[in-house]
């Protein structure tokens, strides 16, 4: 029960909230309409989507499908890679 209490306050979070965010590691897939529809909620939010650098068609595919589900927020894709949040001391085993 517990679980389903955090998830719904993400969620709610994210259909409330109009500040710029980052999405790490979230390719807004087909049973993620729910997710985009918040993320989308607000026309003209920043929204700064990293991407994973793979084959072109991959890329070009995350970023086909993220630009449809947010049509109308400021999408800036980058390298997700190039993220401090990536970085090898972030991960849990420290780097090793």
């Amino acid at each position: 029960m517990l679980g389903l209490t955090i998830l719904q306050h993400c969620y709610e979070r994210l259909w409330r909230d109009s500040d710029p965010l980052v999405v790490l590691g979230h390719a807004l897939g087909e049973t993620d309409n729910h997710i985009a529809a918040a993320l989308a909620q607000h026309p003209g939010r920043p929204i700064a989507y990293g991407v994973y650098p793979g084959s072109f068609n991959e890329v070009s595919l995350t970023i086909a499908k993220a630009s449809a589900a947010l049509t109308d927020c400021n999408v800036l894709f980058f390298d997700s890679t190039t993220h401090p949040i990536t970085a090898p001391s972030m991960n849990s085993q420290g780097g090793q």
